[in-house]
C-alpha cells in the first residue's frame, strides 16, 4: 500500500507541466486564431474603400503599388519597355506616343527611386517576361546616377515574378513582407492617392504603367543640389546596353528636362551637368546606345512640378519630342 501511495505521489508533479503546456498551446492557438480573424477583417475593411496597401515588397508604396497595377493589368506584347525612376514614370505619356505613332505599343515599367543600377535589374526580370519588346527607353534625371551602390528598395525578384505574372496569392506575400507599421501608415489616405492626379503624393496609374501628376501648385526646388556622379551608374549602364544588344533590342537613354531654377542655383557653371552629359556619351558611343539630351528641353517654370518632375500637362510634348 505504501508502494501504491508513493507511486501516485511520484506521479502527480508530471502531471502539472503536460496541463500547463496544453493550456499554453491552447491559449497560443487561440491566439493565433484571433489574430488572423483581425487581420482579415482589417484587410476587408480597407478593400471595401480602396484603401488596402499593396504586399510590400520595397516598403516604398509607389513601388509597391506599381506592381500591383501591373498584376491586375498586365502590359499587353507592348514592342516599347519605358524604364526608370520616377521620371519614366511620371514623363512618358503612352497615349501621345501612340498618337504619334500607330505602331507603338508602349509600356511604362518606371518605378520611384531607382538608380540606374536598380533600373537595370528591373529591365532584366522584364524583357525575360516580354518577348514582345523590340525597344527599352530609359528615361532618367542626373539624381539616378549619383548612387549605384545602395541597396534601398532592391526587390526579390523571384517573389515579385510570381506576384505579378505567376498568379501566386497576395496573401502569401502581405504575410512574407508584413510590417504593421508601413502597412498603416501606407493606408492612410490611400484611397484618395488612387484617384486624384492633383496632388504630388498620386498614385494614379493607368493600364499603360504611366502616372499623371498635376497638382494644383508646384513644391519649389523639393531636391538639394546636385551630387557627384557614380562611376558604378555608368557601369550599370553599360550592362543595360549589354543586355538588351543580347537580345536584338535597341536602347536609348533619355535625359529628362530639368528646372532652370534649380540650375541657376546649385550648377550656375554647369560644370556637374556637363560631367553627367559626357559620361553619358562617352557610354553611349562604347556600347551602340542613343543618348537623346533632354535636360534643358523645358524652360517654362510653371511646366515643372519641382526641379526634375514635368506636370502631366507637358508631357504630350516631352514624349512626341523624344519620338
Amino acid at each position: 500500500m505504501f508502494i501504491a501511495l508513493g507511486s501516485a505521489e511520484a506521479a502527480s508533479p508530471a502531471i502539472a507541466p503536460r496541463r500547463y503546456m496544453r493550456r499554453y498551446i491552447v491559449a497560443m492557438a487561440i491566439g493565433a486564431i484571433l489574430m488572423a480573424a483581425m487581420m482579415v477583417g482589417t484587410a476587408a475593411f480597407l478593400h471595401s474603400r480602396n484603401a488596402l496597401p499593396p504586399p510590400q515588397f520595397s516598403n516604398s508604396i509607389c513601388i509597391d503599388e506599381k506592381l500591383r497595377i501591373m498584376r491586375e493589368m498586365p502590359p499587353q506584347s507592348p514592342n516599347l519597355l519605358v524604364v526608370g525612376s520616377s521620371v519614366a514614370w511620371r514623363h512618358f505619356n503612352s497615349t501621345a506616343a501612340m498618337a504619334f505613332d500607330a505602331s507603338l505599343r508602349p509600356y511604362n515599367a518606371g518605378l520611384c527611386g531607382q538608380a540606374i543600377n536598380q533600373t537595370t535589374e528591373t529591365t532584366r526580370w522584364l524583357l525575360g517576361r516580354l518577348p514582345s519588346v523590340r525597344h527599352v527607353m530609359l528615361l532618367a534625371s542626373p539624381l539616378d546616377f549619383e548612387d549605384c551602390a545602395s541597396e534601398a528598395n532592391n526587390l526579390n525578384f523571384s517573389d515579385v515574378d510570381a506576384y505579378v505574372f505567376g498568379g501566386q496569392s497576395a496573401w502569401r506575400y502581405y504575410l512574407r513582407y508584413f510590417d504593421p507599421v508601413t502597412f498603416l501608415s501606407n493606408a492612410h489616405g490611400l484611397a484618395a492617392r488612387r484617384s486624384d492626379a492633383g496632388s504630388f503624393g498620386t498614385l494614379v496609374i493607368d493600364r499603360f504603367g504611366d502616372g499623371p501628376m498635376e497638382p494644383r501648385h508646384d513644391r519649389g526646388m523639393f531636391y538639394k543640389e546636385m551630387g557627384s556622379h557614380d562611376p558604378a551608374c555608368f557601369a550599370a549602364l553599360g550592362q543595360l546596353a549589354a543586355l538588351t544588344g543580347a537580345q536584338g533590342q535597341t536602347l536609348d537613354v533619355v535625359l529628362t528636362p530639368v528646372s532652370p531654377d534649380w540650375v541657376q542655383l546649385y550648377d550656375p557653371e554647369r560644370q556637374n551637368l556637363g560631367q553627367l552629359q559626357d559620361s553619358i556619351r562617352r557610354a553611349s558611343k562604347r556600347s551602340g546606345i542613343r543618348f537623346i539630351d533632354m535636360h534643358d528641353a523645358f524652360s517654362d517654370e510653371q511646366q515643372f512640378v519641382d526641379a526634375i518632375h514635368l506636370r502631366w500637362s507637358a508631357t504630350a510634348e516631352f514624349t512626341r519630342a523624344i519620338l
